[in-house]
């Protein structure tokens, strides 16, 4: 029998645990807890165990008679011993020296397939479509409509206190992008009539009051369609009067078709939403400058590339001036060259930055 010093007794083959405090039984058949635990076993020379037998049992059937003395005893109803590996014939009998309730050991099973990468970047791409790109069918879209937004307009609702960082982040861009989103006037339904950019005059909202707006019987939730009734508008005269811009203004031709977000690209064309032409819109690239080569390559150390491109200023131009006829090519040894000079401008950029402190 081996009792350690925190109580814990450990055995490959039977394990009787009383009524005191135990909490769990490890994997590796060790009885764990803050009361007591009993266990038996038989270790042989060279310290290998054999099985459980009767005098071990009758040694700890001792050991527990003696802790009674303490005031503590074993109820025999919450008492369970474990077996393993032993026969039902010594069973019986050191159930009969202990008389403790049977247990049995939890056991747990796991099945892990190694499944191929194809398989892999298939199931992702279902998750990732299903949580961001399906258009109006994501989650996370339908999360924004009904938590966020909750059939307020996405233009004028509020950045409140809990909202997320991600959101906070999205609802500051709208003046940003604001001009460059278009409706594509359908059955004018989803479009609205106040905060969508549709007209040539801009948002009608910033020309109309939103007082005269409700005295005509109008909302700040009303559609393109509600504006619209026969191929005119339906606002009153006054309206043209007191809003000179309103005059010229052509009605929609309404149809059967949904209304369409379309972006406004740089060149004034109307695109399909699309990441790359948002990117190029908003952030506009510039004419590659000469260096390009010298640090926009595939076996640039990302660390030194982005100290090259912070310090290419005049000062350093003439450090690197020697490869720039040479820079476009993929050669070795003008590989290796742009990795040297890049590693010593670095290296002598990070000196002169512990010296300016």
């Amino acid at each position: 029998m081996a009792v350690g010093s925190n109580g814990v007794v450990e055995d490959d083959e039977i394990i009787a645990v009383g009524s005191w405090r135990c909490k769990h039984v490890g994997d590796d058949g060790v009885v764990r807890g803050g009361g007591a635990a009993g266990g038996c076993d038989d270790v042989g020379g060279g310290g290998t165990r054999r099985s459980a037998d009767i005098k071990s049992v009758q040694v700890i059937s001792e050991a527990l008679a003696e802790f009674k003395e303490s005031g503590l005893t074993s109820s025999l109803p919450k008492s369970i011993a474990f077996f393993c590996n032993v026969t039902q014939s010594k069973k019986d009998v050191i159930l009969g020296c202990m008389p403790f309730d049977e247990g049995t050991l939890p056991v747990y099973w796991a099945s892990v397939f190694v499944l191929p990468d194809a398989i892999i970047k298939e199931m992702e791409k279902i998750m990732r479509g299903f949580l961001w790109c399906q258009g109006e069918q994501s989650l996370w879209v339908k999360w924004i409509h009904t938590y966020r937004l909750a059939n307020r307009n996405f233009w004028i609702v509020d950045v409140t206190g809990d909202a997320s960082w991600g959101w906070r982040k999205i609802l500051k861009l709208r003046d940003v992008i604001r001009d460059y989103f278009v409706h594509i006037i359908g059955n004018g339904k989803d479009a609205s009539a106040w905060y969508d950019s549709r007209l040539p005059i801009g948002l009608l909202i910033k020309i109309i009051s939103a007082r005269d707006i409700f005295s005509e019987g109008f909302t700040l939730k009303s559609k393109v369609a509600d504006l619209i009734c026969n191929h005119k508008w339906k606002w009153s005269r006054s309206w043209e009067t007191k809003y000179p811009q309103l005059c010229n203004l052509t009605p929609h031709v309404l149809t059967q078709d949904h209304d369409k977000l379309s972006w406004r690209a740089f060149d004034g064309s109307h695109k399909g939403f699309n990441v790359n032409i948002i990117w190029n819109t908003l952030c506009p690239r510039a004419n590659p400058v000469p260096w390009y080569y010298v640090i926009g390559h595939s076996h640039a150390i990302p660390s030194h590339a982005f100290i090259m491109w912070l310090i290419m200023g005049e000062s350093w131009k003439s450090v690197v001036a020697v490869i720039l006829p040479v820079a476009h090519k993929r050669s070795s040894r003008v590989v290796v060259l742009k990795l040297i000079r890049a590693g010593y401008l670095s290296h002598e950029w990070n000196l002169t930055e512990v010296n300016n402190r």
